[in-house]
């Protein structure tokens, strides 16, 4: 048994497909064949959905890149190396997925380029804006913008609302003296 809403996994491995939706069998033991990508994404969501678009914007390539990275290594929580020597540009305009088994070295290439952890080797630029050190500040000026492995854990503060979370992320403009003007 595969449990999954992956459709191609779906389609290699099971010789039979049934649907679950709301706790309920909505489509029980056909073969995968018997049914097209759209009739299996119905049968899940239970309407009908359009299709993505395929074509894409191509990435721009005539400006400096988003992101450059040069021989960039990265220390982890123990001091081991999480990364060694990675080389890695995405363009404007481009999606890159970095894919890997939690705890290899995703979280800390996200907290470097988000400014928020210290390269032990190696350069990071963000659009032309070189990241001396971990400044967050500076990454984030220069147009750097992420979601961390564990948001809530990782970038809440407990008891804070929405909009005093939005207040943190800009001190400069709502400070007054030691408070805030809401």
């Amino acid at each position: 048994v595969i449990i999954t809403h992956k459709l191609r996994e779906a389609r290699t491995l099971a010789d039979r497909v049934s649907v679950l939706r709301g706790g309920k069998m909505v489509v029980s033991g056909v073969a995968p064949d018997t049914l097209d990508d759209q009739e299996l994404v119905e049968a899940m969501v239970g309407r009908s959905v359009s299709a993505l678009a395929k074509a894409r914007t191509p990435a721009d390539t005539t400006k400096e890149p988003a992101l450059d990275m040069r021989g960039v290594s990265i220390k982890g929580d123990r001091g081991e190396y999480a990364l060694r020597d990675v080389d890695l540009q995405v363009q404007r305009g481009e999606l890159v997925g970095v894919a890997g088994v939690s705890g290899n070295g995703q979280k800390e290439l996200v907290e470097a380029v988000l400014g928020l952890r210290p390269i032990s080797g190696g350069t990071i630029t963000v659009a032309g804006r070189q990241l001396k050190r971990a400044d967050a500040r500076t990454a984030i000026a220069a147009g750097a913008a992420g979601v961390l492995e564990e948001p809530v854990v990782e970038w809440v503060v407990p008891g804070l609302s929405v909009l005093e979370h939005l207040a943190l992320g800009d001190l400069k403009n709502v400070r007054r003296g030691v408070g805030i003007d809401w």
